[in-house]
Formats: structure tokens, C-alpha cells, sequence
């Protein structure tokens, strides 16, 4: 990894973390980003994160922030 992808990677990460703890406590939200997602082969957000899946990721917690 390039040293600009991993500043996007890291800034990815941040992004999605700030926008998680909107939604759940900090406990929760860690938690949440290591447990794998039946809707992505129990893949866990952080690992599709590690992927380039932000969008992915973003979209799961915009299906939290509606409930």
C-alpha cells in the first residue's frame, strides 16, 4: 500500500467511525465494525473497508441511522 492509499484508507476509516458514533455508542460501534454482515458474506465493514468498500460500509450505517 502507497502511502497516499493508506491515507485514504485511514481517512476512510475516521470518516466512517464519526459517523458510526452517531449512531451507537463507541462499545457498540467497535464492536459492529468487527462483526461480520450476513448481507456481505459475513464479511466484517472493517474488512470491506480494507477492501475499498467505503460505500458499502457508509450504506450499512445509513440503514442504522433510519431505524
Amino acid at each position: 500500500m502507497t502511502d497516499i492509499e493508506s491515507d485514504i484508507f485511514w481517512n476512510n476509516v475516521r470518516a466512517v467511525g464519526l459517523r458510526l458514533n452517531r449512531v451507537m455508542n463507541h462499545q457498540k460501534s467497535i464492536n459492529w465494525f468487527v462483526m461480520g454482515q450476513s448481507r456481505f458474506g459475513n464479511k466484517a465493514p472493517m474488512d470491506l473497508l480494507s477492501e475499498g468498500r467505503t460505500e458499502d460500509v457508509l450504506k450499512l450505517i445509513e440503514e442504522l441511522e433510519g431505524d
